[in-house]
């Protein structure tokens, strides 16, 4: 398989001339490619609610010999998130200079569409009462340290940030020349800790929030992988879809995610939030934090 040929790459350029019923067995195929390299047609058909001809059909279409030829394209690609970055990273930039030869650009298109799709499984698959006792329980918790490095680290900043303009013992883990193990040290019943983490996970991370959740601390997990350690200790566990055709994994999924939990736990701070941050506002126009232009 080259990186040229993978099966979002040959249904991109065949969908226009698939009939509705292919289209919609192409849509299948590109939403569940684990399911097509794992499963028997029968089954795939059977999930799909489509007949089993139909993606033999689908097959032939997109120019495989048949559909084992399908199933084992997708089959093949499953191991490239277990590439390393350096890897990943050459695949990229050897898609790219074939696609710039065929004269095609189609990687804008490739991403935003991974993208929303990661977006739909977040409104999809998300437990709303899950969510909303995560964010309730936020909004009484005593402390809220927020754990998150690696690429998790702005994300972390991000959500610690704003939960501080909100409830003043919401803190971002280890910024400030601050030690998180003073940071967890402090923390027990009565707190929660949200920790933010994608594969590959950052070692510190998982300790810090186990760690955190031995001394008593309720834990909330966002990832991106069911193999997260920390997932076991989690009152609160939130997969988030961060799948991405680029050499590394996407965080637009996560970011809705955040900012909604953000928005969910303010609702139900009642006045204090509104009281706090008027203090901010005023304390921010005092010491000059916003530029006046």
């Amino acid at each position: 398989m080259t990186a040229q040929d993978t099966i979002e790459h040959r249904i991109i350029s065949h969908y226009g001339e698939l009939s509705t019923q292919l289209k919609i067995a192409a849509d299948f195929v590109l939403d569940h490619p684990v399911e097509i390299a794992t499963k028997s047609l029968r089954a795939v058909a059977k999930d799909a609610g489509l007949t089993a001809p139909t993606f033999s059909r689908l097959a032939r279409a997109l120019e495989f010999k048949d559909y084992e030829g399908l199933k084992a394209l997708c089959r093949n690609a499953l191991p490239n998130k277990s590439l390393s970055l350096s890897k990943r990273t050459g695949l990229l930039q050897a898609e790219a200079a074939s696609e710039k030869n065929l004269g095609i650009d189609s990687f804008l298109f490739r991403h935003t569409t991974a993208c929303l799709r990661n977006l739909d499984k977040l409104v999809t698959s998300t437990d709303q009462n899950q969510l909303r006792e995560a964010a309730l329980a936020l909004a009484n918790a005593r402390n809220v340290l927020v754990i998150g490095f690696l690429s998790s680290s702005g994300l972390a900043e991000y959500l610690g940030y704003i939960g501080n303009l909100i409830f003043a013992g919401w803190k971002t883990a280890g910024r400030s020349s601050v030690s998180i193990a003073s940071e967890i040290a402090e923390l027990g019943e009565g707190d929660m800790v949200v920790l933010i983490t994608s594969a590959p996970f950052s070692q510190q991370s998982i300790d810090s929030a186990l760690r955190a959740a031995e001394n008593g601390a309720r834990l909330v997990v966002i990832t991106d992988s069911p193999a997260c350690p920390a997932l076991s200790a989690a009152q609160f566990p939130f997969l988030i879809g961060a799948d991405s055709p680029q050499f590394f994994t996407s965080h637009v999924a996560f970011l809705a995610f955040i900012e909604t939990l953000a928005g969910m736990v303010a609702s139900h701070s009642g006045n204090k939030a509104s009281e706090r941050m008027d203090r901010f506002e005023e304390a921010a126009k005092a010491c000059g934090v916003y530029w006046k232009g």
